[in-house]
């Protein structure tokens, strides 16, 4: 499955999603691709078949392979980007794994091979990790590749990094560097050039080697319903110096809600529908809780990602951690509590709330941070008699949301744990 996939990367421009790429699995993603694959080139069985399916069948894999051959014969002739990294060993950081010229060839389609040129014309790194390329007859122009999943550098000029080099010589050998968890293109521009089109360089950015984490919990609360919601709507009990804007989270619009519904289930709806709707990550927490999750583990590796991207206030946290270190050699870890008023990203506060443990490791020989948390996700009314006080709860703005959700509980809805780590470069945290 994963050739099939890198085939259809190099020969129709697919967007296959790196997980997807990283397990051989024949997800969402690859199943458009096949389909856009098939409709491009007409393949249908019109046996049974009046348009095509996103299956891939004997017709689908000879395609493919003459796809490939027609790719190998328009690259002869022209500038090449070969890759020289092994397809098989993934590169850690420092020099990359080299070898004579990419792996034998390996078995695709009803012929049952695939040109060797294939082979030479996708690399295979970790995030944060380094693969090797060679430009052959290509003096003159510029390699090139989209600076948000990797970027290149020439091993013989230490200056020379970046999204765009020049190339000066025939061959000459680049390094590529993951930046990012994806797939990406290096490609070859000659300004004025009537030679033919050189081929791309595809470039997938795997997940880097785990190292094996301890996962502190946060605080378990376990509330649970009180099947008293009459009682709570007729009292919402809100803070009322909380979130005072007029927006879903006001103390006065959330009891106005609350007293306004017969149900937890109609609270809970208007709240997803008017609060929620600018907020997926939140919004993604949510469903979890109440109907897909089932109180299984939500992992967070992705979103704790973006976190470290998109939030200032976690950024700024990690750097005051780092400012604080005498010793800046070697691997230097720690952790911290993060409250909701350290955000800096509305749809994050939303979905992870305050998290009683954050833990964080920077590795300064790779230049780069790792980040990871194991927090419970769940509400936290507060009534007296109808829920039982516990360390962190307090009362706040959306009390009666809180109890809304907890009554939730009664309908399917469960508790569950976000877990998960994500490895950034150092100099992100700095931004």
């Amino acid at each position: 499955m994963r050739k099939i996939q890198e085939a259809l990367v190099a020969v129709d421009g697919a967007r296959i999603d790196a997980r997807e790429m990283e397990l051989g699995f024949y997800g969402p993603s690859t199943a458009r691709a096949v389909l856009r694959f098939k409709t491009s080139h007409g393949i249908v069985n019109k046996s049974y078949q009046s348009k095509p399916d996103d299956i891939t069948g004997k017709m689908t894999m000879a395609a493919l392979d003459e796809a490939l051959r027609k790719r190998e014969r328009a690259a002869s002739g022209t500038t090449r980007l070969e890759a020289l990294t092994s397809r098989r060993a993934l590169s850690g950081i420092g020099a990359p794994a080299l070898t004579p010229g990419g792996l034998p060839v390996q078995r695709l389609g009803v012929n049952n091979r695939a040109p060797a040129a294939f082979d030479k014309g996708a690399i295979d790194i970790r995030l944060f990790g380094t693969g090797s390329f060679q430009v052959v007859d290509g003096a003159g122009g510029t390699v090139n590749c989209d600076g948000r999943v990797a970027i290149l550098s020439d091993p013989t000029n230490s200056l020379s990094v970046g999204t765009s080099l020049p190339v000066t010589r025939s061959p000459q050998v680049f390094h590529v560097r993951g930046l990012q968890e994806g797939m990406t293109m290096v490609t070859f521009f000659r300004p004025f050039a009537l030679s033919a089109l050189t081929l791309p360089l595809v470039v997938i950015v795997q997940p880097s080697r785990r190292v094996q984490r301890v996962f502190v919990r946060g605080i378990e609360h376990n509330h649970a319903p009180s099947g008293r919601w009459q009682e709570v709507s007729a009292a919402p009990n809100n803070l009322a110096t909380g979130v005072s804007d007029g927006g879903i989270f006001d103390a006065t619009v959330m009891a106005g809600i609350c007293m306004g519904c017969k149900s937890p289930k109609c609270t809970v709806d208007k709240i997803v529908a008017l609060g929620f709707g600018s907020l997926p990550v939140a919004k993604s927490h949510i469903d979890w809780y109440l109907r897909v999750g089932n109180g299984r583990d939500f992992v967070e590796d992705g979103n704790i990602l973006d976190w470290i991207r998109t939030d200032s206030g976690i950024r700024r946290t990690l750097r005051d951690e780092l400012e604080g270190l005498n010793n800046r050699t070697g691997i230097q870890s720690g952790h911290f509590e993060f409250t909701q008023s350290d955000y800096g990203n509305d749809d994050f506060k939303n979905a992870f709330g305050g998290i009683d443990r954050v833990d964080f490791e920077f590795d300064f020989q790779r230049d780069q941070c790792t980040v990871w948390f194991q927090d419970r996700y769940e509400w936290h009314p507060v009534y007296p008699g109808l829920y039982e006080l516990k360390e962190g709860d307090d009362r706040r703005s959306t009390n009666c949301a809180h109890a809304a959700f907890v009554e939730m509980k009664l309908e399917g809805a469960k508790d569950y744990w976000m877990k998960g780590e994500a490895t950034v470069p150092l100099p992100l945290i700095l931004t």
